[in-house]
């Protein structure tokens, strides 16, 4: 996903600069080493309360996470904003597909762009892993553009909602989930969906 690379680079840095060995860092903020490595290949982007430890030890994590020290946020020189979180729910037999909640679950601090469309619904379930696990933040646009295998919030004409990689074919979009064998590709009529929303960013809680 965006960033999450640079944000393990940065990562690796703060480790390397403040402590001797990985594994201390790790111990320090409560993991093991072999967890640690999700973080440092960017696998796994930094969240929750793995942030809050990196606090509790006096690292910058808006470096961490934006590139731009503290004292950047400190001057004001980036604006933050809240986006709504909201869960999926499924108010039908098991195995239906899935709603969002009327009400938000949450509200998450991001910083403040142009687009004021973003929101953010959080995995029911490891269908699509390894992209996103039971718990993740998908953080959706309603205005960016959806491109050829971008990984997107589907709803169609009755709100039900998946998410999934979408490829197009003529008028026709297939729906494709990380777990085919599982969750095998659908192909579904353009007309017959109401709206694609591109996933932009991805948020792992700790």
């Amino acid at each position: 996903m965006k960033n999450d690379a640079e944000i393990a680079e940065r990562l690796a840095k703060l480790a390397d600069e403040k402590y001797q060995r990985r594994a201390d860092f790790a111990r320090a903020i409560g993991l093991s080493p072999q967890n640690l490595n999700k973080y440092l290949s960017g696998g796994q982007r930094p969240g929750g309360r793995f942030l809050d430890r990196l606090r509790d030890l006096k690292l910058d994590v808006e470096w961490l996470m934006t590139g731009r020290d503290s004292s950047t946020f400190a001057n004001n020189q980036i604006e933050l904003t809240q986006i709504p979180v909201f869960r999926l729910v499924n108010n039908k037999p098991k195995g239906s597909v899935m709603h969002i909640a009327e009400d938000p679950k949450e509200y998450i601090t991001a910083s403040k762009t142009k687009d004021t469309t973003r929101y953010g619904i959080i995995a029911a379930d490891d269908s699509n892993t390894p992209e996103f696990h039971a718990g993740e933040i998908a953080i959706a646009s309603k205005q960016e553009e959806v491109k050829e295998g971008d990984w997107c919030v589907v709803t169609d004409l009755d709100g039900n909602i998946t998410v999934r990689r979408v490829y197009t074919v003529g008028s026709t979009l297939t729906l494709a989930a990380a777990d085919q064998r599982q969750f095998p590709p659908v192909t579904v009529k353009r007309k017959d969906i109401r709206s694609l929303h591109r996933i932009v960013e991805k948020i792992t809680r700790y």
